[in-house]
């Protein structure tokens, strides 16, 4: 039976000691190389909230000083012969899954289109909300960025609308409060499907 207990008998050298601490420092350190190479996961929001950010690092470089981060597993990272033809189901790598696309319009304030992608429409449909579409397919799944255009403090926010092919953008003042007539814009990306 083995004793237990903080005085069970056993003792450890200094040596052994110093040998297990550079065995755990060199463990840390290939997890947080190991954890900085998944930059396509981590986000910003994720670094802050378990404590990976600047103030509290933890020994985990912050996301915005990975370089590269968020393009996920480079070249030099995966091992040869890893990704071949035989690996990937046939369909599941084309072009069009590759390609990102963008959309964008510009608007006076009364909700004519000043420039916008190609059949892409803007129209005022009440007190500083703008309809802005149709895109070309179903925006759900891009990332859109609605703007003011003028220094009035006022803000832009954006919902899908009509089958997730447009955009409503509503303005409002500087408190928050009251919609309120602005030019604008928006830009629509879309990553690769």
């Amino acid at each position: 039976m083995l004793a237990s207990g903080a005085n069970a008998g056993t003792t450890s050298s200094s040596e052994q000691l110093i040998i297990n601490q550079r065995i755990s420092q060199a463990a840390v350190r290939r997890s947080n190389t190991a954890l900085n190479y998944m930059g396509v996961i981590r986000t910003s929001t994720l670094d802050n909230t378990y404590g990976l950010n600047k103030s509290n690092p933890k020994g985990v470089t912050p996301l915005t000083q990975v370089t590269g981060a968020g393009l996920g597993w480079q070249t030099p990272q995966i091992r040869d012969g890893e990704v071949t033809t035989s690996k990937i189901a046939a369909g599941g790598v084309t072009q069009a899954k590759l390609s990102s696309k963008t959309y964008y319009a510009v608007w006076n304030a009364a909700g004519t289109a000043q420039k916008a992608s190609t059949g892409v429409g803007t129209s005022k449909s009440s007190t500083g909300v703008y309809l802005v579409g149709p895109f070309p397919g179903d925006v759900s799944g891009c990332i859109y960025a609605p703007n003011v255009l003028n220094n009035s403090g006022a803000s832009a926010g954006a919902i899908l609308q009509g089958g997730n092919t447009f955009l409503a953008v509503q303005m409002t003042n500087a408190t928050g409060t009251n919609t309120v007539d602005a030019p604008g814009s928006v830009m629509v990306y879309c990553p690769g499907s």
